[in-house]
């Protein structure tokens, strides 16, 4: 019998990339504005900062907002320098709908194809330099359809505010955010309830984006741009047994208008192994996202 802690740090892992993306907000350029201090963020009610993380890394209407992923995952031996094993290419796509002025609920999409790290082509077979088996590749699909709440109480997964009620009780929106010249970044990380971490797990990302650009008053989404790291276990369907080490991944992501701007190997796959998903809100989902599901298997929820 298979552990299912074991999967639920998997799955964490999972929603760790998904959760990456999952930072935003706009400001109220009022009082940036009547602001005396050079540094903006100095003035800004903790309303202004949600709202502009929303539109930063959303959008503060009620609309669909397209990323394109890429990076890099590295193996981590101990004793030994990080090398490279894949590489990944992706979209993630983002619906968001306010709720009040300083709340929106918001429903993400990510679908990420891993890739040989020196062409940069999707795999279906995977030569694993550190076992020398030869893999089928289980690419990665991420669905939350229970979605998250951003507000002045921070950035709230709901399935996980439904297993564990007490968790977000003092939650609030806590950011390091910062102005260097024309630039506003946002730095964050997710946080988990103590049995869902299992090291190695962990997660750290920052937005960037025009400064000026979330400060105008007329802008609801500002073009922006994100990098990150994720820690995370070996695939299962690598074979890694008990080889020590684990997973980084360094992530970035680039907020686009439209599918043009990703790649058409990419396109072709998607539209044709996830049709029936690609373009539609996990909102509609019939089903409890695989998360969800893997939480109630732990007794977590009803």
């Amino acid at each position: 019998m298979q552990d299912s802690s074991n999967h639920s740090r998997r799955d964490l892992g999972q929603l760790m990339l998904a959760s990456a993306l999952s930072v935003g907000g706009a400001i109220s350029a009022t009082s940036v504005r009547a602001a005396p201090s050079r540094d903006p963020v100095a003035s800004m009610s903790t309303a202004d900062k949600v709202r502009a993380f929303v539109k930063a890394t959303s959008s503060l209407k009620e609309e669909k907002v397209i990323w394109r992923t890429r990076g890099v995952i590295l193996a981590y031996i101990p004793g030994k320098t990080p090398v490279p094993i894949l590489r990944f290419k992706g979209c993630e796509q983002q619906w968001t709908r306010p709720t009040g002025e300083t709340s929106f609920v918001r429903f993400g999409s990510n679908i990420n194809f891993l890739c040989d790290p020196e062409t940069d082509q999707i795999l279906d077979t995977y030569k694993n330099p550190l076992t020398g088996k030869t893999n089928t590749v289980k690419h990665y699909v991420n669905r939350i359809s229970e979605g998250q709440t951003i507000s002045e109480r921070g950035v709230i997964l709901n399935v996980i505010n439904q297993a564990y009620p007490d968790f977000y009780a003092a939650s609030k929106f806590e950011m390091d955010i910062a102005v260097v010249e024309a630039v506003m970044a946002f730095r964050g990380e997710t946080e988990w309830p103590p049995d869902l971490r299992a090291p190695p797990s962990g997660s750290v990302q920052t937005f960037f984006a025009s400064a000026s650009a979330v400060m105008d008053p007329k802008t609801t989404s500002v073009p922006s741009h994100f990098a990150g790291h994720v820690l995370m276990p070996w695939y299962p369907w690598m074979e890694m047994g008990d080889h020590p080490g684990h997973m980084l991944w360094h992530a970035t992501a680039y907020k686009v208008s439209s599918y043009d701007a990703i790649p058409p190997d990419y396109m072709a796959k998607v539209t044709r192994d996830h049709a029936d998903i690609f373009e539609k809100s996990p909102e509609h989902d019939t089903e409890p996202s695989s998360f969800a599901k893997r939480l109630k298997a732990l007794g977590r929820l009803k």
